[in-house]
């Protein structure tokens, strides 16, 4: 996966600072992309990323 290529965004950030630097209009697609690498990266090692129930 390339990360440059499929998550533009992503790729700038290197620290928080980084983020905060982004507009606000840059923040919504900020978190897509987020949200589409989380799911690959789950898809590929198998598991989920939710929150436990404590059971």
């Amino acid at each position: 996966m390339k990360i440059a290529e499929n998550y533009p965004l992503i790729h700038t950030i290197d620290l928080p600072e980084d983020v905060r630097k982004l507009s606000r209009d840059q923040l919504e697609p900020l978190s897509k992309e987020l949200r589409e690498f989380l799911t690959h990266s789950v898809s590929l090692s198998g598991g989920h990323f939710s929150a436990g129930l404590g059971t």
